[in-house]
């Protein structure tokens, strides 16, 4: 029989294309809902019927980030508010969801997802139990990472120190009524600014590298610059003085932090390491939203899995505006699991190979 795993990762659905209204949602990231119910189909007809197929959400899938409640985006989130969050988030992509419990559903398919740092909230057991309530019983949720046989997958925010949650401490309760995430600086930020910038220049967070952009807007958008980095400084000292999530302030320490973040390419240095001195051969991760494949080891592979959202590329190797639609293919072929990177094309080519 053969046995397939899926890997996707950062689709970072809110609450669906239209708002209730019927106007245009202009903060939804995820608008290619039909491109997935195909590739989810496709994996479930055909030469899969029979096979053994597991597809693994690698992380911010759901984007609890954008999720207002009552006319506000918390960044104190509760079990309650994460149910909510949740809740608007499967009213929006309701095909979606049907699509993946019928998947769930088929014999010898199967459906795991791991946090991530933008859907957070998953931490809660009530929020698992919606989950479950929604797609089946039988789908399998991890707070950090998958390990199976060589293969180790994680959504990777925790390698960055503007993104990483305290494993051990994901929920903060000291002092309060109900326990909240632990959320991380760079949820903050995004929740208290980068969304704000989104209302002007729905774009910003899908600009990479983001210093190539910086450098574009000082020579061709001059007076949005010089008002984003005012605010950007004045909002990086007010967090530092007063910034808090729960109970937790996040005090000068993050201003170091935000030093330490600085470097770079953490995702890739910790893929090395794992590599290099743990048991895996192959490493997955996701959050960057750039689809990479890597051998720095004979026998020894690391891919991450991108993005499923519009991204405008500033670097030469990608430049442009780009949707990848790439996925991960672990296929068993009696020894060992042999890994792919592909960008899905869709039913009549369903894929072709990704190096990058």
């Amino acid at each position: 029989m053969m046995r397939v795993k899926l890997v996707v990762s950062d689709f970072h659905l809110g609450t669906g294309q239209r708002q209730a209204d019927g106007s245009l949602n202009p903060i939804e990231d995820f608008l290619l809902d039909d491109r997935f119910i195909e590739f989810i189909e496709y994996h479930a007809t055909g030469d899969y019927t029979t096979a053994e197929v597991e597809l693994v959400i690698n992380g911010d899938f759901f984007n609890m980030l954008q999720g207002e409640v009552d006319g506000v985006v918390p960044s104190d989130v509760t079990e309650t508010i994460a149910r909510r969050q949740l809740e608007a988030i499967f009213a929006g992509h309701a095909r979606l969801f049907d699509s993946l419990r019928a998947f769930a559903e088929q014999p010898g398919k199967k459906l795991t997802f791991i946090l991530g740092n933008h859907d957070a909230g998953l931490v809660f057991p009530a929020a698992k139990e919606l989950l479950r309530q929604r797609l089946g019983e039988q789908i399998q949720i991890h707070n950090r990472s998958y390990v199976f046989d060589d293969v180790h997958v994680e959504h990777g925010d925790r390698y960055e120190p503007a993104h990483r949650v305290d494993p051990k401490l994901p929920i903060l309760s000291k002092g309060l009524a109900q326990g909240v995430v632990n959320l991380p600086w760079a949820s903050y930020f995004f929740i208290h600014f980068v969304r704000k910038i989104k209302a002007r220049r729905a774009y910003i967070d899908k600009v990479k590298p983001f210093r190539h952009y910086l450098t574009w807007a000082a020579l061709y958008d001059f007076r949005f610059f010089l008002v984003m980095m005012a605010r950007l400084i004045g909002f990086v000292f007010w967090t530092a003085a007063f910034g808090r999530v729960g109970h937790k302030r996040f005090g000068f320490r993050s201003l170091l932090m935000l030093v330490e973040q600085a470097r770079g390419d953490a995702e890739a240095r910790a893929a090395r390491q794992l590599l290099k001195v743990g048991k895996a051969n192959i490493v997955i991760f996701g959050h960057t939203h750039h689809p990479i494949y890597r051998q720095w080891l004979p026998g020894r592979e690391y891919l991450n899995t991108g993005c499923w959202n519009g991204i405008t590329h500033l670097d030469i190797e990608r430049y442009g505006f780009q949707v990848q639609l790439a996925y991960a293919q672990l296929e068993w072929n009696g020894r060992r699991w042999l890994a792919a990177l592909r960008r899905w094309k869709g039913r009549t080519r369903p894929y072709e190979d990704f190096l990058a």
